[in-house]
């Protein structure tokens, strides 16, 4: 059952739009962001706009800007050398899709003043603002809906004042706003701590960092963004969604006898017994989000001694959830309002073959009394977001000829170029072969055979005994064995 929700707002979050927003968005995300757009603030014409927030913690209201940034993938960056393919696609098991013809970027810089000096060309490449990882936000979306979360970094990751949870509320609303359809986050984020303590008299700092997904893994049975949704996609090195959960229950479960001086300090504290590690880590965890100054540098340390003394120590499973990087959340449709039908179609050639590479349905959304225009508006919007079928001429729809607009429908028509240059956003075409079992590029570091050209995992060569120098060719064990 679809829900009817009449438009999303920012009521429940410390981010607050300071303009109002007029109407609600009810159409695909391409037709959605181009409209909305229209009414921002324009830094750079028909490629940058400011959307401008105010960020209220306690007492205390800061202006935060958002920058929104359009990146048109054609000829002329092919030609300057940049790479139009989308690198997130690749890891996240979208490199086989349809390339948009253009994405958009949502900004939030950690340095206002630095960034709004480098919006004259933001595309230059020795000054790339799609490359600072320093932003306090960089997610990026697709024409077609689909996106990445690229980079997300609250306080602990260099952010004056804004916590990390903040941040990820406000981009998780600008998803469900917008209408995007499905977001990927790559999750390598660590949890930097601190502890002073006093040794004979003397100050001794002790610096640690924890891999944050690995803590929330266990302690919650998901990452840190599966508070907003975000479950396993896929995992490097052949690592399967069944291998990942083993793994999580198996550390979940496991019994405290090494550190049972720790369990009896938490334990007078916590209204629930603690009796493996699921329930020490999350009581830990939640325990440090409202502690402050040296109780939570005594907290950190205790954190860091379970880590390190017994989560490390199972290093079977800890190395497979370590493995598991990519994480993503799929956003349903939904019917907006009762005035309006949000149609769903799938694309097909004359032949009634489902194109390659297509993302699922499309979809758009008319008044229930207007189908006159479903046809030209379908194909426009078709046309206008992918490189292939910018020729795309529909020949037949379900339903044509009828007054009646139905929820799920198909299209059929010709003029889809599946050999031109923008067919697959991973772009390369990677032929991956590996003997941990992965068939595809997962984002970890790969070399490729100089002989039958398939790619191969360069730390699973080096755990099988190959002995890699640099700047010099590969020949995997298949193409060197001696056939008889």
């Amino acid at each position: 059952m679809t829900t009817q929700i009449s438009h999303i707002n920012f009521d429940n979050c410390n981010f607050k739009s300071k303009s109002v927003i007029q109407k609600p968005l009810l159409d695909s995300f391409k037709e959605n962001i181009e409209d909305f757009v229209e009414d921002c603030d324009v830094v750079q014409e028909g490629c940058v706009w400011k959307w401008e927030f105010v960020h209220k913690e306690g007492c205390i209201k800061r202006t935060v800007p958002l920058f929104i940034l359009k990146e048109v993938v054609d000829d002329s960056r092919h030609k300057s050398g940049e790479d139009p393919f989308c690198i997130y696609c690749s890891y996240s098991g979208c490199n086989n899709n349809v390339v948009s013809r253009s994405k958009y970027h949502f900004v939030i810089p950690a340095d206002y003043e630095s960034l709004e000096q480098q919006l004259d060309d933001p595309f230059d490449k020795d000054d790339h603002v799609f490359k600072d990882r320093t932003h306090l936000l960089h997610g990026l979306l697709h024409i077609n809906g689909i996106g990445h979360l690229i980079c997300i970094n609250g306080i602990d990751g260099g952010s004056a004042f804004i916590p990390g949870r903040d941040i990820m509320h406000l981009w998780d609303l600008l998803c469900l706003y917008f209408r995007a359809r499905k977001i990927t986050v790559r999750d390598e984020a660590c949890k930097t701590f601190r502890h002073i303590s006093l040794i004979d008299g003397v100050r001794e700092t002790c610096e640690g960092a924890m891999v944050t997904r690995l803590l929330f893994s266990v302690a919650f049975g998901s990452t840190w963004f599966g508070r907003w949704g975000y479950t396993f996609l896929r995992g490097s090195y052949g690592v399967s969604r069944d291998t990942y959960t083993t793994a999580i229950e198996s550390l979940g479960s496991h019994p405290l006898t090494e550190v049972e001086e720790i369990v009896e300090k938490y334990k007078k504290k916590s209204l629930t017994p603690l009796e493996c590690m699921k329930d020490l880590l999350s009581f830990m965890l939640q325990m440090r989000c409202g502690t402050r100054g040296q109780k939570k540098m005594d907290l950190n340390k205790d954190l860091w001694t379970v880590y390190d003394k017994v989560l490390m120590r199972r290093k079977n499973h800890v190395q497979t959830i370590l493995n598991c990087k990519v994480f993503c959340k799929e956003i349903p449709l939904r019917q907006m309002s009762a005035e309006c039908l949000t149609v769903t179609f799938v694309v097909r050639d004359a032949d009634d073959n489902e194109l390659p590479g297509m993302v699922g349905c499309e979809c758009t959304t008319l008044p229930v009394n207007d189908v006159a225009d479903l046809k030209g508006r379908v194909t426009r919007l078709i046309q206008g977001t992918y490189h292939a079928l910018s020729n795309f001429t529909i020949t037949e729809m379900e339903g044509e000829g009828t007054d009646e607009l139905k929820e799920n429908m198909w299209v059929k028509g010709d003029g889809a170029d599946m050999d031109c240059n923008y067919v697959a956003e991973g772009g390369r075409g990677w032929l991956v072969t590996c003997i941990c079992g992965a068939e595809d590029d997962d984002g970890e570091d790969m070399v490729e055979c100089d002989t039958c050209k398939k790619w191969k995992h360069i730390e699973c060569l080096i755990n099988d005994g190959f002995k890699l120098e640099d700047n010099a060719g590969f020949i995997c064990l298949e193409c060197s064995t001696p056939r008889h």
